[in-house]
């Protein structure tokens, strides 16, 4: 016969056993990502930072006709009346060559997610109150979409997973999927942020409020080649159903999902060459 007291102890058994399986599952998750790319943190790749050029740029020339030199060579576009003219023209060359080339702060992201490949990482990481408040309502959120818009997404919640890319270098964890073609983005703010994005009208809003989730969605449909995205903001404290939720439709951005794909393929250069380095010098 089973004691009356271990009868009761089963739930918390049950409980703990749940509990270890989540973290489990969730470590498991983070390992994946170990060295690769993925969605959430997109937009450290995109930022308009500081460039490093490492070509030699000089003017030369007299008055009436200054042209730069890269590397030692002539650039005949640059031929100018003035060396101020000249020096502008170096501006619209570097902003532009900036588009695609990795600024700074993406450089320094890649070097993370070399060293992640080389070191041991505690998968136990720090979770902010915002995170948790985030992750506690993120299933009553979806749920709350469902309800209101009668689209029921899958691998929602625990049975979320990474996609890779073909190549394997990058991927994305969607929030849920819906049908064939769209996704979901599930963002639970505190109300303060909630409801600025209740202001957000049109996809232009979306981009200039919340870089960092437009980097994130484009990634989504980058990865999954899904036509469009479901973002929802929820916060259930607001009173009325009708601000506790906003919902935007994301649509494929083909030039701005053109620039990420370069900037992620130039990522994985840098970081398998620095993999490489390392390794050549630890070969010597």
């Amino acid at each position: 016969m089973v004691p009356l007291t271990s009868l009761s102890s089963l739930p918390l058994l049950g409980e703990a056993l749940e509990s270890e399986e989540i973290q489990t599952r969730e470590h498991e998750w983070l390992k994946q990502r170990l060295g690769k790319f993925t969605g959430s943190e997109f937009h450290r790749l995109m930022s308009d930072g500081r460039v490093n050029f490492k070509e030699k740029i000089t003017v030369s020339g007299a008055r009436g006709s200054y042209v730069v030199d890269i590397d030692g060579k002539q650039q005949e576009a640059s031929l100018s009346a003035t060396k101020a003219a000249a020096n502008d023209w170096i501006k619209s060359w570097k902003a532009e060559e900036a588009k695609s080339r990795l600024s700074v702060g993406a450089e320094s992201y890649v070097l993370e997610k070399a060293a992640e490949m080389l070191a041991s990482i505690d998968l136990d990481g720090y979770v902010s109150p915002a995170m948790m408040w985030g992750k506690e309502y993120e299933a009553e959120a979806i749920q709350f979409f469902a309800d209101r818009t009668g689209i029921n997404p899958y691998m929602t919640g625990d049975s979320q997973e990474l996609i890779l890319s073909a190549c394997g270098n990058y991927g994305v964890t969607p929030d849920g999927l819906i049908g064939m073609h769209s996704g979901l983005e599930v963002k639970c703010p505190q109300y303060n942020t909630h409801i600025k994005y209740l202001l957000m009208r049109v996809l232009d809003d979306f981009k200039e409020l919340c870089a960092d989730y437009y980097w994130q969605v484009q990634g989504c449909l980058l990865v999954t080649g899904r036509e469009e995205w479901e973002f929802i903001s929820y916060n259930p404290t607001f009173k009325d159903d009708e601000h506790k939720m906003k919902r935007l439709v994301i649509p494929r951005v083909e030039h701005d999902i053109a620039r990420l794909e370069k900037k992620v393929q130039l990522a994985i250069e840098m970081r398998d060459g620095v993999l490489n380095s390392l390794k050549t010098n630890k070969l010597k």
